[in-house]
């Protein structure tokens, strides 16, 4: 019996070897080939939702505004760079006009962070500018898309990092946060 060798031809070893080296290739460089194991995504609870108050007064009719961040949009892949995970992260955020406010503008500003363990290793603030038309006393909004990218080296994983949002508070509305959450 006389087996047909002609795969072993030297052009055919080629490029077997090159759809070989191709296709494992692709598994390790397509983002979405394998999802990588993500950040955790924390909502800090004491910077969680914000109130503003006319003057001294806590009565729901001393209320200028209130605010909740509500959720995060987010999702991860490998990153470009052997060694790192990439992640995308959108806030979601309502506020509420109070019987107290003033106009029908606010200004107030949201954080994304980034930690590992007790240490704080990026912060940034992102403002956000409301106008309520009439009639409207709640708006929701979307934050802007913000990336980031994560380090994993050896004995490193994406759940080692955890991303962190809140509102940025004054200090005494960071008081009044925790005193109300006691």
């Amino acid at each position: 019996m006389r087996l047909d060798k002609t795969w072993e031809s030297p052009r055919w070893v080629v490029a077997g070897a090159f759809l070989l080296l191709a296709v494992s290739v692709q598994g390790c460089t397509d983002p979405t080939s394998f999802a990588p194991a993500c950040p955790v995504s924390e909502i800090v609870p004491d910077a969680g939702d914000i109130t503003r108050w006319r003057g001294s007064g806590h009565d729901v009719t001393d209320m200028a505004l209130s605010g909740k961040i509500t959720g995060v949009k987010a999702d991860c892949f490998a990153g470009e760079k052997p060694g790192t995970i990439r992640a995308r992260v959108q806030v979601q955020l309502t506020l509420n006009r109070g019987p107290a406010a003033s106009g029908r503008s606010a200004n107030v500003q949201y954080f994304v962070a980034v930690t590992r363990g007790q240490n704080i290793l990026d912060k940034a603030v992102y403002p956000i500018q409301a106008t309520f038309p009439p009639n409207v006393d709640t708006l929701s909004f979307t934050g802007e898309e913000v990336n980031l990218v994560f380090p994993t080296p050896k004995g490193v994983s994406g759940p080692d990092y955890t991303v962190e949002y809140g509102f940025q508070l004054s200090p005494d509305e960071l008081a009044a946060n925790r005193a109300r959450d006691k």
